[in-house]
This record gives C-alpha cells, sequence and structure tokens, in this order.
C-alpha cells in the first residue's frame, strides 16, 4: 500500500526569473541537491527540462537520485509526488509515483508533465507568479518506516539586466535594402558592447521595404534576452511595438528577427510625424540573462512543523508583492473608497489614507477645514483622466508601466500638483533619458514652469549640445 499519508521528507525549490531560463532543447536546469536522512542519508536533486528533451511543447520534471551519493545504499525504493505549487500552497499540477526503485545514478519522472504553453502563457499569472516557478517534491518510504517529517527549502535565481537606449538612425531615406546598420548594447559600467541590434530593409521595386531587427550576443556570459522596440513620433510618443526573445544558444534557424507593419514608404509618407529631419527614433528595451546567480539551500527542518523559515529578503518581497496585489484590487474595485476624484471626463474612486500617506496636499485637504475634508469628491478638471489614473496606480503599486514622452510630461505635472515626489522624480528621470531635439523646448518650459533646476539645467545643456544640428525649432515652440 502506498504510504503518501505517512511521514514524508519535502523539498521546496524556487525558480526566479524562470522566463530567462535559457535552455534549450534537451538541456536541463538542477536544482541544489539535498540529503535526506531518513532515507539513508542519499543525495538528491529535483530535474527541469524547460523546454522539454523528448517534446518541446513540455515542461519535463524529474527526481534525480545523485551518482555522488555517499550513502552505502544501493537501491531504495520510494513513493514520491511531483509538483508544481501556486503561490497559495495549492497545486496547480502533481504527478504521483508509487515503489520506485530508485538506484544511484537513475532519473525518474514525467517527460509530460505540463506544456509550456498552460506555464509560460495561458496561466502565466497561477503558475509564475512575479515570474518564479515554485516547484515541490515530496518523499515517502515504501515500507513506511519514516518516523518524522522533513522539509529542505531551496531557491534559484537567474541574473537579469535591463537595459534601455532610444536609437536615433540618421539618413533613414538613403538606407539601402539588405545592408545591416548596427546600434551596440553596452555595459552601463565598463562601456563594453554585450549585445548588437542590426536594422536592415527587405523588399523594393515591387515589394514595400520592410523594417527587420535583428540581436545578437556579443558577450558568450549573456544566455538569452528580450526585446521591445517601439517606433517614436515627433513627440516622444511610442506609435507601434514589437517583442521577442532570443535564445542565444538555439540553433541560428530559429533566431527570427523582429519586423514592423510599419514600411519605409508609410513612414516616410508621414515623415512630418516619423522623420524629423530624416531621423528615425527608436525605443529599445531589453532584459537579458547572464545565467544563474545565486543556488542554495536556505533552509533544513526536521518536525511535524512542516513551515519553513524564509530568508528576511524573501519575506520582505513575497509580503510586498501581497500588498501591492491587495491595494490595487481595492484601487480597481473601488473597496470601501471614501472619496472620488473627479478628472475631465472620468471619476475615480480612492481612499483618503492612501492619498494622504502619499500627497501632502491631500493630507491637507482632508485634514482642514477645508471644503474637501468633508466632501466625497475632489475636482481636477485641469488634469486628463489618463494622468489621473496613472498617479492613482503609482500611490496603490509604487508601479511606473508603459510610459511614453507625453504620458510622462502629463504624469510629472500632476504630480508636481499633488507633491508626489518620488512620481515627480520618475518622471523627471524618464524625460532626462529620452530628450531629443525634437522634444527638447517642450521639456525646457515644463521644467521652467514647474521650477524644475535640475530638469532645466540638464534640457539647457542639451540644446546648447546639439543646437549646431539645426534640429531644434524654437519658433514651433
Amino acid at each position: 500500500m502506498a504510504c503518501t499519508e505517512g511521514k514524508c521528507f519535502t523539498f521546496t525549490w524556487k525558480l526566479e526569473n524562470m522566463s530567462f531560463c535559457w535552455q534549450k532543447n534537451e538541456e536541463p536546469l538542477h536544482s541544489p541537491t539535498f540529503v535526506v536522512d531518513a532515507l539513508e542519508g542519499t543525495k538528491w536533486s529535483l530535474v527541469l527540462y524547460p523546454r522539454g528533451s523528448y517534446d518541446g511543447n513540455y515542461v519535463e520534471y524529474y527526481l534525480d537520485r545523485r551518482k555522488d551519493c555517499s550513502s552505502s545504499v544501493n537501491d531504495i525504493e520510494i513513493d514520491y509526488m511531483l509538483s508544481f505549487m501556486a503561490a497559495d500552497g495549492s497545486a496547480l499540477v502533481e504527478e504521483k509515483f508509487i515503489k520506485n526503485t530508485m538506484p544511484k545514478g537513475e532519473v525518474y519522472g514525467c517527460p509530460t508533465f505540463v506544456t509550456r504553453e498552460k506555464v509560460f502563457f495561458r496561466k502565466r499569472s497561477r503558475f509564475l507568479p512575479d515570474d518564479t516557478l515554485t516547484a515541490r517534491c515530496r518523499m515517502w518510504r515504501s515500507d513506511g518506516k519514516m518516523t518524522e517529517n522533513g522539509h529542505s527549502y531551496a531557491r534559484t535565481r537567474i541574473g537579469v539586466e535591463e537595459r534601455s537606449a532610444v536609437w536615433s538612425i540618421d539618413e533613414f531615406s538613403d538606407l539601402k535594402p539588405y545592408k545591416a546598420i548596427t546600434f551596440p548594447i553596452k555595459s552601463s559600467t565598463e562601456n563594453k558592447e554585450l549585445m548588437n541590434l542590426d536594422l536592415y530593409l527587405t523588399g523594393g521595386q515591387k515589394f514595400e521595404e520592410v523594417l527587420h531587427f535583428k540581436l545578437t550576443a556579443r558577450d558568450p556570459r549573456i544566455k538569452m534576452s528580450t526585446l521591445q522596440l517601439s517606433l517614436l513620433d515627433n513627440a516622444g510618443g511610442k506609435t507601434e511595438c514589437v517583442k521577442g526573445e532570443v535564445c542565444f544558444n538555439a540553433p541560428k534557424r530559429l533566431h527570427r528577427p523582429l519586423t514592423f507593419q510599419t514600411t519605409r514608404n508609410r513612414l516616410m509618407a508621414a515623415k512630418d510625424v516619423y522623420l524629423p529631419n530624416d531621423v528615425l527614433s527608436v525605443l529599445c528595451e531589453c532584459a537579458f540573462s547572464t545565467g544563474v546567480v545565486l543556488e542554495e539551500i536556505e533552509a533544513v527542518r526536521y518536525g511535524d512543523n512542516d513551515s519553513i523559515p524564509e530568508q528576511p529578503h524573501a519575506k520582505l518581497a513575497d509580503k510586498f508583492s501581497v500588498l501591492k496585489i491587495n491595494l490595487k484590487s481595492s484601487l480597481e474595485d473601488g473597496f470601501m473608497s471614501d472619496v472620488k476624484l473627479k478628472a475631465k471626463t472620468c471619476s475615480f474612486p480612492a481612499h483618503k489614507v492612501i492619498l494622504s500617506a502619499w500627497s501632502p496636499v491631500f493630507k491637507a485637504m482632508f485634514s482642514s477645514d477645508m471644503i474637501e475634508s468633508t466632501c466625497d469628491s475632489v475636482d481636477i478638471q485641469d488634469l486628463d483622466d489618463e494622468a489621473v489614473r496613472r498617479m492613482l496606480q503609482f500611490m496603490y503599486t509604487a508601479d511606473v508601466v508603459d510610459l511614453g514622452w507625453n504620458s510622462a510630461s502629463d504624469l510629472y505635472v500632476a504630480a508636481d500638483k499633488y507633491e508626489v515626489l518620488t512620481l515627480k522624480e520618475k518622471c523627471s528621470s524618464y524625460l532626462k533619458a529620452n530628450l531629443r531635439p525634437s522634444n527638447a523646448c517642450a521639456a525646457l518650459i515644463l521644467a521652467d514652469l514647474h521650477h524644475d533646476v535640475g530638469l532645466k539645467r540638464l534640457v539647457q545643456e542639451f540644446i546648447l549640445n546639439h543646437s549646431w544640428e539645426n534640429r531644434i525649432n524654437f519658433h514651433d515652440s
């Protein structure tokens, strides 16, 4: 009889930044090894094939009895269960294996454990909260003679770095078809080229020329990368985006370029919007992995208490993530809201205590004899709906996502009005990093109106350094 209801040993393995696992087909990812004293001191590890070995459509999952084990026991008979876990501790998918004789160096498990499509796409939020996969293995002695529970907790972190830059492609109308031009992506500290982004056009004569982008690694440590490219208009707004990922150790035939639907002819037909002075601007945002940066057993515990004391940083990160989710839900649902912010066309339910915590302006409104302190609404007709929505999203989650030049400028104005200084600084940093001749004058006016000395000084220096290019039109500003 299977003893899956008796005493067992549990190994829980968290894999952080799972989307950046670089293993190609037939390449495994191993957990830290662990020793089970209750199983004669045998040594084990978990093995995943993120892109399969038999069938690339599946994540494969195995239990490996390590060959380098010092235990004198050659064969041991166990029951075990392999699972992927949700954030709430429930099993999303699991497989049981009964009375398996496990010799040293043998690997047993499931080659069709779960589809990649389910883990990485269809049910990603369940399998990969915060991009972390939790794999669990429970082990029982088949003879039922395990006397106490045990639990080992391990963590593997795939290192991820991010880069963001605007590629200004000069003399775009003169680019030759099939001739690549290159934009180097460099390290932030050593000025070393990490990757190259190549642009080339295909087509011509009877066919419209299409823009293709291809990413290659210059640093052999880089395993894989995600890439998002956005065309920018003359106001800095994103007008078209393409996304993709590249696993650099995969066969080159699988390295597909990113392609914009917009052709060169269409861009040139709207050159006042997309090609000021024949310059095409592309926002390049990439994140890349250089491999595993952390691999450790964090805790081992025996006894009936099955809880595992996580590391302080892990506790804080997990709790903060849950708090953000709950606050975001409260914002979206309007649960127990006690005030509405009325923008130009929309009203947004909110909570006075959250607004007051971020903004001294709101705090003064709600705690003084001003009319807003007794009223359940605040009129802010001078701000766009989107700027108010983004400001609230930041106040509840501390996140600012998908900024463009226009949205960053509007959000900057909102943050300054209500003295949300952290948000104002984030918007200011975005504007500084995305200055171009076409938007410099607008940035200068914005900085002057809001008395931002740092932003104003940087924009003035930018204008002085680029004025010789004759690309900054003061008359239009």
